[in-house]
């Protein structure tokens, strides 16, 4: 197989000169539905997304009730950002990456597309539409949270404008089935079959910022808005790895909470297939679809997902809303194309397909790549150990203080007092509590020690440490994961490690220490399994 790159223009950071507004590819709902004027609409479509001037997008227009539904959500999602803290908290999974629940943009939970400010101006809540308890891309069980207990019809609100917005993806894709059809006779997409099989999607609703809550430094720093000529970059260039993505029309809220209903389904620019930058209006009862890059793949690179940002124009103390569904196939779903010689466009500061994808992969293995590269991740190497050694790290340490946890309704100070105490577990019961009522981690590793050493001595209880040799790795890993499963923040400061190597920075354990020359790590190995773990549900 040949992969082509075609290198495209670079496109300018200013956006202030945007290009006349052309026409979009806009096409009714009763027609879109109409099997009567099937050929018609298909022969719209295949123009629309071909063209030289595409935007990439279909805007279905007059889509019934779509107005009513999207104000009564945009509202409610109004509502929710005023809740408690303590209780949005509470939905802001970080277990599942983020990537279900409340979202409140902290610097973890960014990706490469999210504004260059210091100071995150997206703020999400993520659900996946097509059923509550679903697995993730790794098998892993998951469930949506919903703000039940205060806000018992935002569900509802949720569900049911995303309802015909799944309808119009999925009639959306049988025309692109049959456009590849036509263009590899013989060739058997089976988009709208998959996504029809398809047990998790993504769908996003979004809340940007003013720009005059970003601090000033941020605005000097990143020559975000001065004034209504210099937009704000609310997302930068990116394309989406779904097979499309569903928009409504956008709404931006001025200081009293109130839609400025003149700016309304506008702040969404594309760079054409011409290379020009177009900002898309969408209308309040229209859904817009935008095509992603497994579409681009299965076409071979004939249709192509754009390049999009999402930006500010107007004035900096606007707030803005959306509601975006990523159409997704099933994990196991094979992303392959029919010709053996591919050209995919290439843009600077956008993942290159051919370096995320190859033919017959399937979609968790794109999918995982994906996240791979536009997650904002670091490879440094974090040592810690006591206090005074990276103090800001001393978390990391089964020694730190500041998690207690619980585990049959026992009390653990620290990871250190769990671990220790294990060691007589079902042995010495006395002992044991002995080292779980010490008064620092230190004072209980000291027990423990003092009293192994000197029972390894006598080989009476040898079958004993023979046994625990076997199991303490298993038992550090349980006081890992209650150390920070029940530990929101340590949970969050873990993920912020990004993708650093992190080591216990002992001078003298060769097992779970891993700066001395031979040392196994293995703390540190652990610590990075479950950062994983947590971090694998996005």
């Amino acid at each position: 197989m040949v992969l082509k790159a075609i290198n495209k223009r670079l496109f300018s950071e200013n956006i202030r000169d945007l290009s006349h507004l052309k026409q979009t590819c806009s096409i009714d709902y009763h027609q879109f539905f109409d099997n009567s004027k099937h050929e018609q609409t298909f022969q719209l479509i295949k123009s629309g997304i071909q063209n030289e001037s595409s935007t990439g997008l279909v805007i279905i227009t007059n889509v019934p009730e779509i107005e009513i539904l999207r104000n009564r959500l945009f509202k409610s999602f109004r509502d929710f950002l005023v809740l408690p803290d303590p209780y949005l908290q509470n939905l802001q999974k970080v277990e599942y990456g983020y990537g279900i629940g409340w979202n409140q943009g902290g610097k973890t939970q960014r990706y490469k597309w999210d504004s260059e400010a210091d100071e995150p101006l997206s703020q999400s809540f993520y659900a996946n539409p097509v059923q509550d308890d679903f697995l993730d891309h790794d098998g892993r069980q998951c469930q949506n949270v919903w703000p039940t207990e205060l806000m018992p019809q935002f569900e509802t609100d949720f569900k049911s404008t995303i309802k015909p917005m799944m309808k119009v993806g999925m009639r959306f894709c049988e025309f692109i089935d049959q456009i590849l059809i036509e263009m590899y006779p013989g060739y058997n997409p089976l988009l709208k079959i998959n996504l029809e099989k398809s047990e998790k999607m993504k769908a996003r609703l979004l809340h940007y910022k003013a720009a005059s809550n970003v601090s000033s430094s941020s605005v000097a720093n990143h020559n975000l808005v001065q004034n209504v000529q210099n937009p704000v970059k609310l997302a930068s260039w990116h394309k989406d790895y779904s097979l499309a993505t569903l928009l409504l029309s956008s709404a931006f809220i001025n200081k009293q909470g109130l839609t400025v209903d003149s700016l309304n389904g506008k702040g969404l620019v594309v760079i054409d297939n011409a290379g020009q930058h177009r900002e898309v209006d969408i209308p309040e009862s229209a859904i817009a679809i935008q095509i992603g890059e497994i579409i681009e793949i299965m076409s071979a690179g004939k249709i192509m997902a754009r390049p999009h940002a999402v930006i500010n124009n107007y004035c900096k103390s606007l707030r803005r809303q959306n509601l975006a569904l990523f159409l997704e196939p099933p994990y196991q779903a094979k992303i392959e194309v029919p010709v053996d010689h591919i050209s995919f466009a290439e843009y600077q500061n956008i993942a290159s397909l051919n370096a995320r994808w190859r033919n017959n992969m399937t979609f968790r293995e794109f999918y995982v790549a994906c996240r791979k590269y536009y997650r904002q991740e670091t490879d440094a190497v974090i040592h810690f150990y006591i206090p005074s050694d990276r103090a800001e790290y001393h978390f990391l340490s089964n020694f730190y203080e500041g998690s207690p946890f619980q585990i049959n309704g026992k009390m653990y100070k620290t990871a250190e007092h769990y671990y220790q105490s294990q060691k007589f577990a079902n042995f010495n019961e006395e002992l044991k509590e002995k080292i779980i009522a010490a008064t620092s981690p230190a004072e209980c590793k000291r027990v423990a020690n003092e009293y192994q050493m000197l029972d390894s001595q006598t080989n009476q209880n040898q079958n004993h440490w023979n046994k625990w040799e076997k199991i303490k790795v298993d038992v550090m890993q349980i006081a890992i994961n209650e150390k920070f499963g029940q530990n929101q923040i340590l949970k969050e400061r873990l993920v912020q490690t990004g993708n650093a190597i992190l080591k216990e920075n002992s001078p003298f354990d060769y097992f779970w220490g891993g700066t001395l020359a031979g040392s196994k790590n293995q703390l540190g190995k652990l610590l990075m399994d479950y950062r994983e773990r947590l971090r694998s549900y996005v």
